[in-house]
């Protein structure tokens, strides 16, 4: 019976686990959440943790495949006055994925929304487009891309949890937050965000694969400049 029984725990945890992290496995150090999200830390990659939801696609029945790795630089508990000159030397760095082309379609980035919404409020604010540069330069980012083909890519630092957000009152724009933090930012942490449809079936797991691989490769270039401009300072 008790064979049976471990089987039987085993098909149950199996059931409530996601797609993502089985697909993952080989890679997982630890991991927690059930069906449609998970939080996870993985081993030999550039970021620390890794966030995955299930999310719908407004106005549709369809769901996307929304990533979030994270790189924490400076921790809260660790702030002080270089730090915080660190987040408002990094911000202008932020970047969004656009295409260039109709055809032959090419990744291009340009100033994140935050960033937009912030230099309307800080008129010496403008953006360094030398992390989307070096994104653009890298030959395998630029093909992870066009085979994964994400609805959004956005490279930013933290400032509002966007695991929150439907939380926040409907009374303060997220323009005002921007502004408030990078006045006084309490962390320096670099979210990577990458938002996707990933079709169940045999190719799932090569997929899930080059979206980690995109991920990685992206954060390794975040970490390299960062600590360019760190040791600038």
């Amino acid at each position: 019976m008790s064979g049976v029984k471990k089987w039987f725990e085993t098909l149950e945890r199996d059931a409530f686990t996601p797609e993502v992290v089985k697909a993952l496995r080989d890679k997982l150090i630890e991991w927690k959440g059930r069906s449609g999200r998970a939080f996870m830390k993985l081993k030999d990659v550039a970021f620390d943790t890794l966030y995955y939801e299930k999310e719908p696609v407004p106005w549709s029945l369809e769901f996307r495949d929304k990533f979030i790795a994270q790189i924490t630089l400076v921790p809260e508990e660790k702030m002080d006055d270089n730090a915080r000159k660190l987040y408002r030397t990094l911000k202008p760095l932020e970047v969004m994925l656009k295409w260039k082309g109709f055809i032959n379609r090419r990744p291009h980035f340009v100033p994140s929304p935050a960033l937009e919404m912030l230099m309307e409020r800080v008129m010496d604010l403008a953006p360094n487009n030398a992390l989307g540069e070096l994104l653009e330069a890298d030959a395998r980012i630029v093909s992870l891309l066009k085979k994964i083909k994400p609805a959004d890519f956005l490279v930013g630092l933290k400032a509002i949890d966007i695991l929150s957000l439907s939380f926040v009152s409907g009374n303060v724009s997220l323009g005002d937050m921007e502004y408030e933090v990078y006045k006084n930012p309490q962390e320096v942490t670099w979210y990577i965000y990458l938002s996707t449809k990933l079709v169940r079936g045999p190719l799932y797991k090569a997929d899930t694969l080059r979206v980690l691989e995109l991920l990685d490769r992206t954060a390794r270039i975040v970490r390299k400049i960062s600590q360019e401009f760190q040791s600038e300072l």
